[in-house]
C-alpha cells in the first residue's frame, strides 16, 4: 500500500467517524432552522461535503464547533433560497417511559415546549437549542454563534425570560418543564 493511499484511507476513516459522531445532531440542528426533514438532511450532507473539499480539514482543532457553525450557515443559505417560510412543526424526539399515559403526557408537553421555542427570535432560539438540547458549553456556543461569552450569557438570559413568558401566556405548567 502506498503512502498516499494510506493517507486517503485515514482521511476516509476520520470522516466516517465524524459522520457517525455528529451526523444526527447536525440534521436535528438544521431541522430547527428549516423545519423540513429532507432539507435538514441535505444541509447536513452539504456540511460534510464542504468539509471534505476544504484543504487541511483534518487539522481543524475544534471540529464540533466548526461543523455546527457550518450547519448554521448552510441552513441560513437554504432559508434564503426557499420562498415559503411557514412550515408545519414536527414532533420533538419521543421520550419513552414505562407508563403509556405518562409517555403521551410528556410527548404533548415536549410538542408544546417545542412550539413555544419556535416562536422565539432566531438568536434566542439558537442559544437555547445549543446549550440545552445539544449540551454545548458556553465556549462552544460562542464559536457557533460568533458571539462573545458575555453576549451568549445575555442571550441565554433573554431567551429563558422570553420562553417563560410565552409558556405562561400559553397556560403551560412550568413545574414539569
Amino acid at each position: 500500500m502506498t503512502v498516499a493511499r494510506q493517507r486517503e484511507d485515514e482521511k476516509r476513516e476520520k470522516l466516517c467517524a465524524l459522520v457517525r459522531e455528529y451526523g444526527d445532531d447536525l440534521v436535528r440542528f438544521c431541522f430547527c432552522y428549516l423545519r423540513d426533514a429532507g432539507a435538514a438532511e441535505d444541509a447536513a450532507a452539504d456540511v460534510f461535503a464542504t468539509l471534505v473539499c476544504r484543504h487541511g480539514w483534518e487539522k481543524i482543532e475544534n471540529m464540533k464547533s466548526y461543523l455546527f457553525r457550518m450547519a448554521r450557515n448552510r441552513s441560513i443559505d437554504y432559508l434564503r433560497r426557499r420562498s415559503r417560510r411557514d412550515l408545519p412543526l414536527d414532533d420533538l424526539e419521543n421520550v419513552l417511559s414505562a407508563d403509556p399515559h405518562e409517555d403521551a403526557e410528556r410527548n404533548l408537553q415536549a410538542q408544546e415546549l417545542y412550539r413555544c421555542l419556535q416562536r422565539l427570535p432566531g438568536d434566542l432560539k439558537e442559544v437555547l437549542f445549543l446549550i440545552y438540547y445539544r449540551s454545548f458549553s458556553v465556549a462552544e456556543a460562542c464559536t457557533v454563534l460568533k458571539k462573545s461569552r458575555k453576549q451568549v450569557y445575555n442571550l441565554l438570559a433573554r431567551a429563558k425570560r422570553a420562553l417563560k413568558e410565552i409558556l405562561i401566556s400559553e397556560g403551560m405548567n412550568l413545574e414539569n418543564v
